[in-house]
């Protein structure tokens, strides 16, 4: 499928690359998901609605073994997104559940 915006730079957290390695996964397989709008356990209408509007975009998934992730996206600035990173859910302040 083809990519909705571009990602900016990527990068994980050590605790989200220990999550995955945990698993035997990849976060190129969560920042490839997140880039084409596979938004996972994330609100959809929220992140529709943040690529028209420019606001973060965010994606939930789990692993394999069942830790939750956060894929987020910075707001566009100066007409795109710079950065987007994967983080435990604890990392960004939200609750883990």
């Amino acid at each position: 499928m083809k990519e909705k915006f571009s990602l900016g730079q990527v990068a994980a957290t050590p605790a989200a690359l220990k999550a995955l390695e945990a698993s035997g996964q990849d976060a190129n397989d969560f920042f490839d998901r997140h880039a084409i709008g596979e938004w996972g356990d994330g609100d959809e209408a929220a992140n529709d609605l943040a690529l028209l509007t420019g606001e973060p975009l965010i994606s939930a998934y789990k692993t394999l073994k069942g830790t939750k992730l956060l894929v987020v996206s910075d707001p566009v600035v100066e007409g795109q997104r710079k950065m987007t990173v994967c983080v435990l859910p604890a990392e960004y302040g939200e609750d883990e559940q």
